[in-house]
């Protein structure tokens, strides 16, 4: 079973952060990304769009390659990108399934605080944030604005890549969460470089192509 854990990664377009989750991907011989955008994006993968009868034909064909060879590529792009149910009926396929890695496109558009307001609600999603690493699932949690991830998001991650941001706010939010180490050295990044979190308070600078 691989190393489950829950990775955030916030950079705005262009900085840098699909190229980061493509490469740490590149290796996995199980993996699904939830893809908000139309185009391909570099993913490599089979590609299905959420219409009802592609997910019947994306369900047949994940079911046929995990018997056959246990391994699959998928990249899904919903039919309404910015609908919870259809993101948390997915997320809950990946639950069951395990193993795999799992990337979220764009989560702050569809994963707001009200999911975690309301009870009995979202159940699949939340089941696989808080425990989904105990099942071998790698969430990859991708986000443009860090500000507007959930505090219930933010805390089961045990990684996190941020790309250089000049927005007070998400400086703030940052500074919260990860100290203000990362705030100091977000300062300095050139382009395509991300300040590295993890959890035990290791923080260093990168650059995706090294």
């Amino acid at each position: 079973m691989s190393d489950g854990r829950n990775i955030f990664v916030s950079g705005q377009t262009g900085s840098g952060k699909t190229f980061l989750v493509e490469r740490a991907i590149a290796g996995s011989s199980r993996c699904l990304v939830y893809l908000t955008k139309r185009e391909e994006c570099g993913y490599h993968g089979v590609y299905f769009d959420g219409l009802a009868g592609e997910r019947e034909t994306m369900l047949r064909w994940w079911r046929l390659a995990n018997a056959r060879a246990n391994r699959f590529r998928i990249v899904y792009r919903p039919r309404d990108p910015w609908s919870f149910e259809e993101f948390n009926a997915i997320a809950g396929l990946v639950y069951r399934c395990g193993d795999m890695d799992f990337v979220c496109e764009e989560l702050g558009g569809y994963v707001t605080s009200s999911v975690f307001r309301k009870t009995d609600y979202g159940q699949e999603f939340k089941s696989l944030l808080t425990a989904g690493r105990t099942r071998g699932v790698r969430c990859w949690l991708m986000s443009q604005r860090p500000k507007g991830i959930p505090i219930e998001v933010r805390s089961e991650a045990r990684e996190a890549y941020v790309f250089h941001s000049q927005e007070p706010a998400d400086l703030a939010y940052l500074s919260d969460w990860l100290g203000i180490e990362v705030e100091l050295k977000m300062a300095q990044l050139a382009q395509y470089e991300h300040v590295h979190w993890q959890q035990g308070g290791k923080i260093e600078v990168a650059r995706w192509p090294a």
